[in-house]
């Protein structure tokens, strides 16, 4: 976990296991499988020897255990950003990160395409689990959710939705919350 940059003491909130993602048998070296939502995946693999389709086996094996596994927790896009960003140092030797930086600025990554699908992929993620998280706030404190405030719900925007959380706690009533929501 040290290498990770994870504090050590966290590997007891961790199960450590090898999976093998179905097609060509890819298996990975391990698997860090956080035990709650709230933690990174993290993936495993061990080079003892230079293989040069070591990235994009790596990508690929991720990539196929995410569509098959399709697991809850975070798998670290701001991770993977970072970890492409270290490759890039590591295989441009010769450039200072200056030079790197400039050749690949943040703005830049922002327009590509697999930024754009990902960064839409993590906001219906989040609108998801967010108006999951409402639902139940709303069926707890007033103890239905009318089929009509779920239809607008599902109209909102991540910050919309976030708002409404925040403006869960404050609402006495169910008829302050539909008046919220218009």
């Amino acid at each position: 976990m040290e290498l990770l940059g994870e504090d050590p003491a966290s590997i007891a909130s961790y199960q450590f296991t090898s999976v093998e993602v179905k097609e060509k048998a890819f298996r990975f070296d391990g698997v860090f499988l956080p035990q709650s939502e709230d933690k990174t995946i993290w993936f495993v693999e061990v080079q003892f020897q230079k293989v040069h389709e070591f990235y994009s086996q790596l990508f690929s094996e991720i990539f196929l255990f995410l569509q098959q596994y399709r697991p809850v927790q975070d798998w670290g896009v701001d991770g993977l950003l970072e970890f492409v960003e270290t490759i890039l140092i590591y295989k441009l030797k010769t450039l200072s990160r200056e030079e790197i930086e400039r050749m690949f600025t943040l703005g830049d990554l922002r327009q590509t395409k697999v930024y754009q699908e990902a960064k839409q992929e993590g906001e219906q993620r989040g609108c998801l689990v967010l108006r999951n998280v409402i639902t139940k706030q709303i069926a707890r404190k007033f103890g239905r959710v009318p089929d009509d405030l779920n239809t607008k719900l599902a109209q909102l925007s991540l910050d919309q939705l976030g708002e409404i959380a925040e403006a869960i706690i404050d609402i006495s009533a169910l008829e302050e919350l539909e008046h919220l929501l218009g």
